[in-house]
C-alpha cells in the first residue's frame, strides 16, 4: 500500500479517536453541574487531572471556533455591504413591484433615472413613468414575464418625473412570494436612448454607403476587404460574399503590383490620398479608369485598423477626354496647316507686289527721269512732284511687302530678319532702345517654324510696345544643341504670370496661349517670367531641321 494512503489512513483514525474522546469530556463536563463530586470522587487523581487539562483543550478549541465565526461574520456583513453598493451604483436601474406595479423596491440608479427620491418611490406605481403610448406595451410585456417565468425584454418609452421621456430596455423576471404566493416582477431598466441615436446614424450612414454611385470599400491592414457596398458590385462585377476577406490587389491588374503597397505604405503614416487616378480590373478582366479616394481608419484610441477607398468609374470621362485630346490635335493640326498656307499666301503676295508692282513702280520712276532730261524740262515742278509721288509709293509699298511676309525671313533666315524687325519696329518707330545678340551658329530651320518663331517674336515685340512701357528691349538668338532659342526680355512694368489670363490678348495677334501652344506642336516650348515692376523674359524654344 501506497505510504501516503497509509499516513492518511492513520491520521484519521487518529482524529476519530481525538473526537470520540473529546465527545466523552464534553459528556463529562455536561454531568458535572449534576452530580459533581460524585463523579469527581469516583476519579483517580491521575484521570482527574487528564481531565483538566482535557477541559482547557476544549476551552481553546472553543475559543478559536468562536474567533472564527466572528471573522465569518464579519466577511460576510462586508460583503453584504458590497453587494448593497453593487445594487445601488451599478449603471443599471433595478425595480421590484407587485403584481398591481406598485414599487416595492429600487436602486439609486433606479431613482437617478426617474428624477425622483429613492424613498418617493415606494408604492408609487411603475406605469405612472411608463409613456401613454407604451402601457399596452408594458403590461403585456408583464403578463408575459409571469406566464413564461423565465426573463424577458421589452424596449419601450418611460418619462422622468420632469416631463422628459428616454427609450429604456427592460429586463424581466417574474417570481413567487413564498409568504403570500402573490407574484413579483423584479426588472433592469438601461437607458438606450444614446444607443438608439447611435444606431440610427449607424444606419443612416450605411444607407448612404449603400445607395452612393461610387463604390466604397473597407479594408485591413493586410489589404484584406472587410466591406463592399451595392455600387462596388455594380463597376467591380463582384459580389460582397465573393470578395469578402479577400486581398484588393485581385482588382489591380497583374503589371501593377507595387501600386497596393505603395499606397498602404502612405495609410500607415496616416495620409490621406485624394482623387488618385489608377487603373482597376472588373470580374470580366475588363479593364476600367478609376479616381480613388483613400483614408486611413482610426480606432477609438487613434490607431490606425484599416482604410476607406472612395472609387468612381472614370471610364467614359476618360474616353471623352481622350476624343477632346485628338480633336484638339486635329485643330492644331489644322491651325497649323492654315498658318502655313496663310503666310504661303502672304509671300505670294509679297512676291508679285515685289517683282511686278513695285519693280514697275521702279522702271516707271526711271522712264520719267529720262523723259523729263530729254525734253528739258528738269526742274520742273510738276516732274519732281511726280517723281515725289512714285518715290513714296515705292517706299510704301515695300513697307507693305515686309507686312505682309519678311523678305528677309527667306533670304537671310530668323535672326536677319528679327533683327530687321526690331530696328524698324522698336527703334525707329517707337524709340525704344535695342540689342541684338546672335551666336554666330547655324541655325537651319522648316519654314513652318522659322514662320511661327518670327511671328511670335513679332507678337513679343508689339506686346512691349502696348503694355510695358519699356525703356530697353533685348533679344538673343541662339543654337542649344539641336533646338534653336530666343529670349526676349524687357524692363517694363511686368505682370503677375499666376494671375493673368494668356488665353486672351487685348491686341488682337497670337496671344501668349496661342504662342505656347502652336510651338508646343512642333515640338517647342515657351517659358514666362515675370514680376510686377521688375520686367518680363520669355524664352522661346523651337527645334532646328533635322
Amino acid at each position: 500500500m501506497d505510504i501516503n494512503v497509509r499516513l492518511e489512513k492513520k491520521d484519521m483514525e487518529h482524529t476519530q479517536v481525538r473526537h470520540q474522546r473529546s465527545n466523552e469530556l464534553r459528556h463529562c463536563a455536561q454531568r458535572l453541574p449534576e452530580q459533581g463530586t460524585a463523579i469527581i470522587g469516583k476519579m483517580s487523581a491521575d484521570e482527574v487531572v487528564r481531565l483538566i487539562e482535557e477541559l482547557h483543550a476544549s476551552q481553546g478549541e472553543l475559543l478559536r471556533q468562536n474567533a472564527e465565526l466572528s471573522r465569518i461574520q464579519a466577511e460576510l456583513e462586508e460583503s453584504r455591504d458590497k453587494l448593497s453598493d453593487l445594487y445601488d451604483f451599478v449603471p443599471v436601474g433595478y425595480f421590484t413591484f407587485d403584481q398591481d406595479y406598485l414599487i416595492t423596491d429600487a436602486n439609486h440608479t433606479a431613482a437617478d433615472l426617474l428624477g425622483v427620491d429613492r424613498d418617493a418611490l415606494v408604492a408609487t406605481a411603475f406605469t405612472d413613468f411608463v409613456a401613454p403610448a407604451f402601457k399596452d406595451v408594458f403590461v403585456h410585456h408583464c403578463a408575459r414575464s409571469v406566464e413564461k417565468r423565465t426573463i424577458q425584454t421589452c424596449p419601450l418609452k418611460l418619462v422622468k418625473d420632469n416631463g422628459c421621456e428616454f427609450y429604456a430596455q427592460l429586463d424581466s423576471l417574474a417570481v413567487r412570494d413564498d409568504k403570500n404566493g402573490r407574484w413579483r416582477i423584479r426588472i433592469s431598466v438601461t437607458d438606450v436612448t444614446e444607443r438608439r441615436r447611435v444606431i440610427a446614424e449607424v444606419t443612416r450612414l450605411a444607407a448612404i454607403v449603400e445607395s452612393s454611385d461610387d463604390a466604397i470599400i473597407g479594408k485591413d491592414l493586410d489589404n484584406r476587404i472587410t466591406s463592399w457596398n451595392r455600387a462596388a458590385e455594380r463597376i467591380y462585377g463582384y459580389s460582397a460574399d465573393e470578395v469578402r476577406g479577400k486581398s484588393i490587389s485581385i482588382l489591380l491588374p497583374p503589371d501593377d503590383p507595387d501600386g497596393v503597397a505603395t499606397i498602404l505604405d502612405n495609410l500607415k503614416r496616416g495620409e490621406r490620398i485624394d482623387h488618385f487616378e489608377a487603373v482597376h480590373t472588373t470580374r470580366e478582366g475588363r479593364r476600367i479608369h478609376i479616381s480613388l479616394t483613400i483614408s486611413p481608419i482610426q480606432d477609438t484610441e487613434g490607431n490606425i485598423v484599416g482604410a476607406s477607398t472612395i472609387a468612381r468609374d472614370i471610364t467614359e470621362r476618360k474616353v471623352a477626354e481622350k476624343a477632346m485630346l485628338e480633336y484638339q490635335q486635329r485643330l492644331r493640326t489644322q491651325a497649323s496647316q492654315l498658318s502655313l498656307a496663310e503666310e504661303r499666301e502672304r509671300r505670294r503676295i509679297a512676291t508679285e507686289l515685289h517683282d511686278n508692282i513695285i519693280q514697275g513702280l521702279a522702271l516707271s520712276m526711271i522712264k520719267l527721269d529720262l523723259l523729263r532730261e530729254s525734253s528739258g524740262l528738269a526742274g520742273n515742278a510738276l516732274f519732281d512732284e511726280v517723281t515725289e509721288t512714285l518715290g513714296q509709293a515705292i517706299d510704301d509699298m515695300r513697307n507693305m511687302t515686309f507686312d505682309i511676309s519678311s523678305p528677309t525671313l527667306y533670304k537671310l533666315g530668323l535672326s536677319a530678319a528679327v533683327d530687321e524687325l526690331a530696328d524698324d519696329l522698336i527703334c525707329r518707330q517707337h524709340s525704344i532702345d535695342y540689342e541684338f545678340y546672335d551666336d554666330q551658329q547655324k541655325k537651319p530651320l522648316d519654314d513652318d517654324v522659322a514662320v511661327l518663331l518670327f511671328q511670335s517674336i513679332r507678337e513679343l515685340f508689339v506686346n512691349v510696345i502696348k503694355h510695358a512701357e519699356a525703356h530697353k528691349v533685348s533679344v538673343c538668338i541662339e543654337r542649344i544643341g539641336e533646338s534653336v532659342c530666343t529670349i526676349v526680355s524687357d524692363d517694363g512694368v511686368g505682370f503677375d504670370v499666376d494671375h493673368t489670363d494668356l488665353t486672351m490678348h487685348r491686341t488682337g495677334g497670337f496671344g501668349l496661349f496661342n504662342i505656347r501652344e502652336r510651338l508646343d506642336y512642333i515640338g517647342g516650348s515657351m517659358e514666362i517670367q515675370s514680376l510686377p515692376g521688375q520686367g518680363s523674359t520669355f524664352v522661346l524654344i523651337a527645334p532646328l531641321k533635322k
